[in-house]
């Protein structure tokens, strides 16, 4: 937007209203001395002329015993007063104009006009009747009256008054006018040379301004001419230097987003740690840049890379160390002191490499290569550059975290669909008995198992859970269902599985780990089954008549001790089922599962549902028991693997 007023104009402005103000200030204080000294000199002159006239009444009062003769006294007032006989006309200004003359009453006794014009018998104002003169300008009249008495020691009663004509008023206006023609005259003369002074002065400023404007439209190669040593020229210097300035701090800012674009793609520490040393040697010109990287964060910062000679200081590691450990910047002056402060401009630098409190490493800066210090502006690029080299590190290190945790999650995703592959994808048809089974892990991958397998004309329906969760619980599970599967083969009797199973089993384990079991083994078209317990949760027995019991045998944990332990503590329960009657193998993540107040499910919980749902299906009860417990653990993240299997006798 275009100014209204150019600065030079307003300059100029300013001048002329200051010289204006100097001037009426100057004439109004000479008008007013003018006009004091003026009616002092009217005054003064006035009242000479007025006791001369009142000293001539009182030597005519005296000489006409008592009285005043007017015919003599209207002859001298109007031939003889104030003149010289058979001299030349006295030019005397202040001649009475008119002359009265009154007693002590103040009533008129003699009146002299020289203009011959009658005059009025008055009274004398009470406010002349005193013993002092009084003089007075009536600008009205343009006349000077003076009043007093005719002798002030009292010899002559009464008082007199006189007129004076008086020029006051016109040589005041005369003077003004000179003063106004003076005064514009010097305001035209001051306001020229302004305009001059102005135009010459302001000129280089006006040269700023249109450099000016071009730089504000991308013209970086703006110079101006330099002419005087003065403030204005001192201006020019300082654009000048400070157009150098922005053209470097522009180049360096250009370079510096070129590198950070170039970080900003490397995600490989170690290309990444190759392009920092690159960047800090180029942008620095040091002639040795080494890197240090703490990995992980905080811990001891190793060198990873260095770019140029190896001829700086023997001690860069230790300083490069303290700088990292320490999260402050260490200078290294011309004399060889160290520390945190530097009095002088550096020769070598340890800068350290931090995000908020993570300290990632430092950045070791040897000698420049032209044996420069590095001075204000190069301290201010080392730290920029320090800033965005940890947060490419920090980048780094969050990405290869990420990737990573994406490797772990893609692995852990492929572990649970191999897991879910160990477990029956369908359950096997057994003449006179449903079978329904679930297992949902707490993570990714649990350590809870439940299988069909078939033994020559048996089948025995398994429930198992490993010691711990997740990863290694998963692994172990694997490995029990690898064993039973291997064994199921070879075992002529229920418990001869579990104890090939164990033996094989338990050197495998380490010492905090075991698996407890718990089968079901039946035979189609025979009523009763064999059920085995290691260590497992008891199973649950739905009778027809809704009634609802636990089955309990004896039996010690998988890998939890001797071989020859757990066979003796083995033993089995032998149990009829009959039609409508169901069996639920369960693990404890089940009646361990909490709600929202940190109430546990419990066993009786978890039998009455068994025993309310009697009359459905295998899978009926199954999905039954799973939702309830869904709904009952609402909003509370399961901190168990949960394991269901339901087997149900159908018919004879």
């Amino acid at each position: 937007m275009r100014p209204r007023f150019k600065f030079a104009h307003k300059i100029l402005l300013l001048a002329i209203t200051l010289i204006v103000l100097t001037a009426f200030s100057l004439t109004a204080v000479s008008v007013v001395q003018f006009r004091a000294r003026l009616y002092d000199r009217e005054f003064s002159s006035a009242f000479t002329v007025f006791l001369a006239g009142a000293n001539y009444l009182t030597a005519h009062y005296k000489a006409n015993r008592g009285r005043f003769v007017r015919s003599s006294l209207d002859f001298v007032f109007q031939n003889k007063f104030m003149r010289v006989d058979a001299a030349p006309e006295q030019p005397i200004r202040h001649l009475p104009l008119e002359v009265r003359v009154y007693d002590e009453s103040g009533g008129l006794v003699y009146a002299y006009s020289a203009k011959g014009a009658p005059i009025r018998e008055d009274q004398l104002d009470a406010a002349f009747r005193s013993d002092e003169f009084i003089t007075r300008f009536l600008p009205e009249a343009d006349e000077i009256r003076v009043s007093g008495p005719i002798s002030r020691d009292g010899s002559v009663p009464g008082y007199v008054s006189m007129s004076f004509p008086s020029t006051i008023e016109r040589e005041i206006h005369a003077f003004y006018a000179q003063s106004l023609g003076v005064m514009s005259a010097v305001v035209a003369a001051a306001a020229l040379l302004s305009l001059l002074f102005a135009r010459r002065v302001l000129g280089p400023v006006q040269v700023l301004i249109r450099a000016a404007r071009r730089v504000q439209e991308g013209d970086l190669d703006q110079r101006v001419a330099v002419r005087s040593s003065d403030e204005i020229g001192l201006l020019g210097e300082t654009f000048n230097q400070m157009l150098s300035s922005l053209v470097q701090r522009i180049s360096l800012m250009q370079r510096m987003q070129q590198w950070t674009m170039r970080l900003s793609k490397q995600f490989d520490p170690g290309v990444l740690f190759e392009t920092l040393t690159e960047m800090f040697h180029t942008m620095t010109g040091a002639s040795t840049v080494e890197l240090y990287i703490s990995d992980p964060p905080g811990s001891a910062p190793i060198r990873v890379t260095a770019r140029g000679s190896m001829a700086a200081a023997l001690d860069r590691e230790e300083l490069s160390r303290r700088a990292a450990e320490g999260a402050t910047t260490l200078y290294r002056s011309p004399d060889g002191s160290t520390g945190a402060v530097s009095v002088t401009p550096p020769v070598e630098i340890a800068v350290p490499l931090s995000v908020g409190e993570k300290k990632l490493g430092a950045i070791y800066l040897g000698p420049r290569e032209d044996q420069a210090p590095y001075a204000d502006d190069m301290l201010t690029t080392v730290a920029t550059l320090a800033q965005h080299a940890a947060m490419s590190v920090e980048n780094a290190f969050l990405y290869r975290e990420i990737a990573e945790r994406e490797r772990v999650r893609q692995e852990m995703k492929w572990a649970r669909e191999i897991q879910k592959s160990l477990l029956p994808r369908s359950m096997p048809k057994i003449p006179s008995f449903e079978i329904a089974g679930v297992s949902l892990p707490a993570l990714e991958v649990g350590g809870d198992y439940f299988d069909i397998v078939r033994s020559h004309s048996e089948w025995h329906c398994i429930v198992g859970d490993v010691s711990g969760k997740g990863v290694p619980a998963a692994l172990i599970m694997s490995m029990v269902r690898s064993l039973v599967h291997t064994y199921a083969e070879i075992a002529d009797h229920p418990q001869d599985l579990l104890k090939f199973v164990n033996r094989k089993l338990t050197p495998d384990l380490e010492a905090e780990m075991f698996v407890t079991l718990a089968s079901v083994t039946l035979k189609p078209g025979e009523r009763n089954v064999t059920v085995l317990r290691a260590g497992h949760e008891p199973a649950i027995r739905v009778r027809r008549d809704g009634r609802v019991d636990r089955i309990l045998p004896e039996g010690t944990a998988l890998g939890l001790a001797d071989p020859s332990i757990f066979d003796d503590s083995l033993r089995p329960a032998c149990v009829e089922m009959l039609p409508g009657e169901s069996i639920v193998l369960f693990t404890d993540g089940v009646t361990e599962a909490r709600n929202f107040y940190n109430e546990e499910l419990g066993y009786e919980r978890l039998s009455n549902w068994a025993g309310r749902w009697r009359e459905l299906g295998a899978a009926g009860i199954l999905d039954s028991i799973v939702n309830s417990l869904q709904d009952f653990s609402r909003g509370v993240h399961p901190v168990d693997d949960v394991t269901v299997l339901v087997i149900k006798r159908i018919g004879e």
